[in-house]
């Protein structure tokens, strides 16, 4: 019987060149130190994970859709929906993208990192414009949500979590202030703004995806 925990064996002995491996039984579906094994209908394992909607994420042998989450039943997969699962819809005042409330607070790394497995093209939300940094406040009804901007690799020069030069950044009077012991990343406010803020305190976020 094949088994995945084979198939990773080898790859990391350097014995096969393409890891991609197509289960059969949820029996094919084992890895040293994750237990809940599932073979999905699409032929792919996944093991639970609970920063997913659907409580499973793919595993690293499931090429393209490695490591994301499993899309919710009847979606048919990332691939047949654009990369973006149903759990995303359309925003009132922002256009073209969809957007999930992840309601429950955390420290921005996590948040960062929930959307990341949320599929190929989710990421921590990026207000482009006012009206829709201030459609993200009204979807989470939440008084402050961490969003996707970062000063981590150079002081003072915010970029993006997807590494781009942000279109708006409507800092508070008084920031960023880099307030030690250091803010480098960015939360926004009720009232529209934006501040720096300590990356390990928690608030809710919302995801944002591309279709």
């Amino acid at each position: 019987m094949r088994a995945l925990a084979l198939l990773a064996a080898l790859a990391a002995g350097g014995c096969l060149r393409d890891t991609q491996f197509h289960c059969g039984l949820d029996s094919d579906c084992t890895l040293t130190g994750e237990t809940g094994g599932r073979c999905e209908p699409d032929g792919f394992c996944s093991f639970p994970d609970s920063n997913c909607v659907t409580g499973r994420h793919y595993s690293d042998h499931s090429g393209n859709l490695s490591n994301f989450c499993v899309a919710p039943p009847g979606d048919g997969g990332f691939e047949g929906n654009q990369n973006c699962s149903p759990a995303f819809q359309p925003l009132a005042g922002t256009s073209g993208h969809l957007y999930q409330l992840f309601a429950t607070a955390s420290d921005f790394l996590t948040q960062r990192g929930t959307c990341a497995v949320q599929g190929p093209a989710a990421y921590l939300a990026i207000p482009d414009d006012a009206s829709e940094l201030q459609a993200l406040m009204t979807l989470s009804a939440a008084p402050q949500i961490w969003v996707g901007f970062t000063d981590e690799v150079a002081e003072g020069q915010f970029l993006t979590v997807r590494g781009d030069p942000p279109l708006f950044l409507p800092f508070a009077p008084g920031q960023p202030d880099d307030a030690p012991p250091g803010e480098d990343c960015v939360s926004a406010l009720s009232n529209g703004q934006i501040e720096d803020d300590r990356c390990d305190l928690t608030f809710p976020m919302v995801c944002e995806c591309e279709p």
